[in-house]
Parts: C-alpha cells; sequence; structure tokens
C-alpha cells in the first residue's frame, strides 16, 4: 500500500513452507541461525554494503505437504511434471516443483 518493496528476513534453521507476505515479498533474506554477528551482517546486506553471492543449500516447498523435498533423492521411475498425471509420481493439490529450489 505505501508503493516500496517489501523485503522479508526470514531467520530460520530448516526450510519452511511460506506464505502471505513471504511468499510474495519483492525480496527475501534468509539469515538462518547466524550467531551473535547476526544484526551487523544483515545490516550490510539490506543496506548495501555487502553483496551475499549464496545460494540456497536446500528447496523450500510449496506446501507443507511436499516435506520432504529433495534434490538428490532416488527417483522413483516416474517422471515429473505439471501436465496430464496418468502414471506420474506429482502431487494432487499442489505443483510438483519446489517455491524456492535448491541454489534458487
Amino acid at each position: 500500500a505505501t508503493g516500496k518493496a517489501t523485503v522479508v528476513l526470514l531467520r530460520t534453521g530448516r526450510a519452511l513452507a511460506v506464505s502471505g507476505a513471504v511468499k510474495n515479498a519483492q525480496g527475501l533474506l534468509v539469515t538462518w541461525f547466524l550467531g551473535t554477528q547476526t544484526g551487523p551482517a544483515v545490516a550490510d546486506v539490506v543496506f548495501g554494503d555487502y553483496n551475499p553471492s549464496g545460494r540456497l543449500p536446500c528447496s523450500f516447498p510449496a506446501d507443507s505437504g511436499q516435506q520432504p523435498l529433495f534434490y538428490n533423492a532416488p527417483r522413483t521411475g516416474r517422471p515429473q511434471g505439471d501436465g496430464p498425471r496418468t502414471f506420474k509420481a506429482t502431487w494432487r493439490e499442489v505443483p510438483s516443483k519446489a517455491l524456492f529450489p535448491f541454489g534458487f
């Protein structure tokens, strides 16, 4: 409503199924559990003093029913896809892909 970009700082220790403001934000910074220097480190990133080059080490699912969502799990033998679901390994109510995939 203010016309300004919304950036969400998500402090977590694992991948979460996010929704609402987190899912619709223009920016998402996952800070994990950084320790005693969390404040200065996050401030450096938010104010542009440091440009992180990291990628997500895990996938964030689109829905909590997708847990666990692995990038390195053995294949089921049935290809995934969002097309017709005849003999496919897919979810019924949500897409088969992660909201934020590994390496995003």
